[in-house]
């Protein structure tokens, strides 16, 4: 068995795999921070496979492991690897994200008698049918701690899982700084990659290809606004992320003009920095961290007022916010920040600020080391 060195605490994350979902991203700023307290142990477990964000991971020198697990809700043969390798590490603290995850952690912590068990809320899952508010009422509620994102799903969590309100946790999202300083890619260079104009104005949308991510509804407007020429002829619109409606979502903007699907990026960072703004036209939106991360880019945000965003952006101050599902209001929005640089560097100058005094990884770990240390009493 592995025993943590000396009086350590030994934590360790699961996860099903380490794409470049939020919930992943935000894992690599806290373990930035996490790294510095010299009283806990970290490892990393993914359930199924490695994902684009495993390599930075170890490069931090936290031992990742990936148990190759079919997955699925039946995945019992994977609960019970997992438990496995539980009481190989023997660890004081378990946490994990996303609902499936959530469940096998559960599952696995319980048959290997982890002391803590922490699960994240990061949705409001308004696609949970019977069965899956069921498992949460009686397996994810049994956890030691939930830990929301934001205070709408705060409220969204306690009403799946059954329990308190005043027993979920709320720490907002955070993105690191040092994040956004990995790479040596100039706004230019990218560009030039990109075969797009410096001057060219580019909006960009970072998020996964499901239908709570409004994507539809941006190129609804991107589509307004070309026919109504209120934008440059060579400004692009660069979409970050895949997802089950990329097909449905290219065949929507095969005769628009400038539109780019960039797939799954590890280098968000330099496509932020290469943008003029951001659109995330959430319909759904339980946080919003790609938002954190254009903000903490110095780019102005477009967004909705849905679900957790209003406890991020501050309309009129730190970006603008639209109604869901309103492509109107987003042509028009965009075509106002295209239309007023000195507003957009405005609000963008705003944003930052804003990012780095309310967001920080700082800030986050310490509220999570003080709830680690409330359970441990």
């Amino acid at each position: 068995m592995t025993e943590p060195a000396g009086d350590k605490r030994s934590l360790i994350f699961v996860h099903g795999s380490l794409g470049m979902g939020g919930a992943e991203v935000l894992r690599l700023s806290i373990l930035e921070e996490l790294l510095k307290d010299e009283s806990l142990s970290i490892r990393v477990c993914v359930l199924r496979k490695r994902g684009v964000l495993a390599d930075q991971v170890e490069a931090m020198g936290i031992p990742l492991d990936v148990l190759g697990n079919r997955g699925g809700l039946l995945d019992f043969a994977g609960v019970r690897k997992l438990a496995t390798y539980f009481r190989q590490h023997r660890p004081t603290i378990v946490q994990s994200s996303q609902f499936l995850t959530n469940l096998h952690t559960n599952l696995a912590a319980r048959l290997a008698k982890v002391p803590v068990v922490v699960i994240e809320e990061h949705g409001v899952y308004t696609w949970k049918k019977w069965y899956h508010r069921l498992i949460d009422r009686r397996i994810n509620s049994r956890a030691n701690a939930v830990v929301a994102c934001s205070h709408c799903v705060a409220e969204s969590a306690a009403r799946h899982l059954n329990i308190p309100a005043e027993n979920v946790t709320v720490i907002h999202n955070c993105v690191g700084r040092s994040h956004f300083q990995k790479g040596q890619g100039t706004r230019e260079a990218f560009r030039q990659s990109m075969q797009t104009s410096n001057t060219a104005l580019v909006a960009t949308c970072v998020g996964t290809l499901r239908w709570e991510k409004g994507h539809r509804f941006l190129l609804e407007a991107w589509g307004q606004l070309i026919a109504a020429q209120s934008i440059p002829q060579d400004s692009e619109l660069w979409i970050v992320g895949s997802g089950p409606l990329e097909n449905e979502l290219r065949g929507l903007s095969s005769e628009l003009p400038g539109v780019r699907f960039l797939g799954s990026r590890s280098d968000t960072a330099e496509i932020l920095r290469a943008s003029d703004l951001f659109v995330l036209p959430s319909v759904n939106e339980g946080f919003g961290i790609a938002i954190v991360e254009a903000m903490s880019a110095k780019l102005a945000v477009i967004s909705t007022n849905s679900g957790g965003i209003p406890e991020v952006i501050e309309s009129g101050r730190t970006g603008i916010l639209v109604e869901p599902e309103n492509s109107r209001q987003l042509a028009d929005s965009i075509a106002t920040l295209c239309q007023n640089p000195s507003q957009r560097k405005q609000l963008a100058a705003a944003a930052q600020l804003d990012a780095q005094s309310r967001f920080t990884p700082a800030r986050y770990v310490k509220q999570l080391q003080n709830l680690y240390k409330s359970l441990q009493r």
